[in-house]
């Protein structure tokens, strides 16, 4: 029966290889989808064989049942995929396959870890093309906006039209490629494979798929903040580049901040827990008890510097707060107006729109708008 059941797993692996083989084109569409391939098998793998905790039932199997109905869905949802060419389902259908196998095949104590497994390797795949597309625009969307509050911040005069910033010497589209979605969907996966690693509650785990997703955000927004500003001393030509040859650059910051963040948690509660064992267990003493210090100065050393950031966050959100008003905002536009009609009338109209729609009683912005009329005709 082991025989068999080393067969069958080695049969389902070599398979789903197979599959992934002949299917490379769907799903390798870029150097990122390469390191995302990668991540999930790295992921899978490690979760897989690592340490279980002992139990009673560790060298059980699960009931047959079990693999019995996830394999008959699996093999269902692959068909209909192949019969009515939807990728997804063809796709989740080779995923409970797989589970199915695994699951038959291994001792129980590998069911858990089996099953996270292959929701990791999941995330290798291309999502579908109505949910990519829609949160890729919202990255998209909030990339440009983002960038030029941040530019507006930093008193940068630009304009932020649909996916164009105009500076009124350049003009930089930011393309869907450029959204940074791709790479939140490699930083997701990643950050779910740490988490499982690392045996964080549910909890935790949202969280820190958030807050990976938000990285992906900011570092996006001051990628593009930079290529603006720099481009004053660069040719054209860097300009029109810069997003897509730092790819790569800002995929793995994203993943080293994300993996960073992850693992300071994880080293922060492993000795909180061990300091509450030890002084449940008298190896050890409280903290305001094993210290000469009066509590307020113990309170000062421990959480003062988390007050200090929070103090430097708090301003930084206030003043950028104080930047987006219109006002400023319009006066930000205003300043592109002038070079922009030189080169690009219609763009120039709907600056000054923009800045009128924040500043209606502004004389100078509605002598612009004039000025652009006129020599319309």
């Amino acid at each position: 029966m082991k025989t068999t059941r080393s067969v069958v797993l080695v049969a389902a692996i070599v398979l789903f290889l197979a599959w992934i083989v002949a299917h490379m084109r769907r799903i390798i569409g870029g150097s990122d989808d390469v390191i995302r391939i990668v991540l999930g098998f790295l992921f899978a793998l490690l979760i897989l064989l690592r340490w279980k905790p002992w139990n009673r039932n560790a060298t059980q199997e699960l009931p047959g049942w079990i693999s019995v109905v996830m394999g008959s869905v699996g093999a269902f949802l692959a068909v209909a995929g192949i019969i009515f060419t939807v990728n997804q389902i063809e796709w989740l259908g080779i995923i409970f396959l797989l589970c199915a196998c695994l699951f038959w095949a291994l001792p129980r104590k590998y069911a858990g870890d089996a099953a996270i497994g292959m929701f990791l390797l999941y995330w290798i795949h291309p999502l579908p093309t109505q949910v990519f597309g829609t949160f890729q625009l919202l990255m998209q969307t909030l990339s440009v906006k983002g960038a030029e509050w941040l530019l507006h911040c930093m008193n940068v005069r630009v304009w932020s039209d649909a996916f164009t910033l105009y500076t009124g010497v350049r003009v930089f589209g930011v393309p869907e490629a450029c959204s940074g979605m791709r790479t939140a969907v490699t930083v997701l996966l990643c950050t779910l494979g740490v988490c499982a690693l690392f045996r964080f509650r549910w909890y935790e785990t949202v969280l820190f798929a958030f807050v990976g997703l938000i990285h992906v955000l900011i570092l996006n927004i001051v990628r593009i903040a930079f290529m603006v500003i720099w481009s004053l001393r660069m040719p054209v030509a860097w300009g029109e580049s810069f997003l897509h040859d730092t790819v790569g650059i800002f995929l793995l910051a994203s993943i080293l901040i994300v993996q960073l963040e992850a693992s300071w948690w994880k080293i922060y509660w492993d000795r909180r827990r061990k300091k509450i064992q030890d002084i449940e267990e008298g190896r050890s003493e409280p903290n305001d008890e094993a210290t000469i210090l009066p509590r307020i100065w113990r309170l000062a050393f421990l959480w003062g510097w988390v007050v200090i950031i929070a103090l430097f966050v708090a301003a930084g959100l206030a003043g950028a707060v104080y930047k987006r008003r219109p006002s400023h905002r319009a006066a930000m536009i205003a300043g592109v107006v002038d070079n922009l009609a030189k080169n690009d009338q219609a763009a120039a109209e709907r600056a000054v729109k923009e800045a009128l729609r924040l500043t209606p009683n502004d004389q100078s912005l509605k002598s612009a708008y004039f000025r652009i009329l006129a020599h319309r005709g």
